[in-house]
């Protein structure tokens, strides 16, 4: 790099960096965690439907925080009131969450991801434990056991439902 054989300081050393991988893009934009990421090991359950997994409250919790903040902010809270009260969890937070869980689905994926049927989108119903809970019945396409197997599932965040609507109609 010719900026390294200058010894570039200040500013432009925070931003370029010392090496590509260490620049101030990399490390803000694409070193940062995912916060609408849920992790946990999978127990079937037949209460829950084919196209539903039983997502813990508590991972609900984190994987919808956004968007439950961004409920209450349309209730007219402030953004910090919104966040304290996703943070103590009070019942407009969760009236804020259930409407958040059912409007957007979250995508479940267990590694390695060898076939398209590895990655499918789910409902998502709350339910009690640590858990996530799944029909039977998908057993195959995700080539799980019940043996302590774990899956992640993600909410989109990039683009919302009305959106996407409008865009697969045409």
């Amino acid at each position: 790099m010719k900026l390294k054989n200058k010894s570039v300081k200040g500013l432009l050393k925070w931003a370029l960096g010392t090496s590509p991988k260490r620049s101030a893009f990399a490390t803000k934009v694409l070193g940062s965690t995912v916060d609408t990421v849920g992790r946990g090991v999978v127990v079937p359950s037949t209460k829950i439907k084919l196209n539903e997994i039983g997502m813990p409250v508590d991972m609900a919790w984190d994987v919808y925080a956004p968007f439950v903040v961004r409920k209450l902010v349309q209730r007219n809270y402030t953004p910090v009131d919104a966040m304290k009260m996703v943070k103590q969890r009070v019942p407009a937070a969760f009236d804020a969450l259930q409407q958040a869980v059912s409007e957007r689905p979250v995508v479940m994926n267990r590694a390695p991801s060898l076939h398209k049927l590895s990655l499918m989108g789910f409902n998502v119903r709350l339910t009690s434990g640590k858990a996530i809970k799944t029909n039977p019945s998908i057993v195959v396409p995700f080539g799980m056991d019940y043996d302590g197997d774990t899956v992640w599932n993600m909410t989109g965040i990039v683009i919302d439902l009305e959106t996407a609507d409008r865009i697969f109609e045409k």
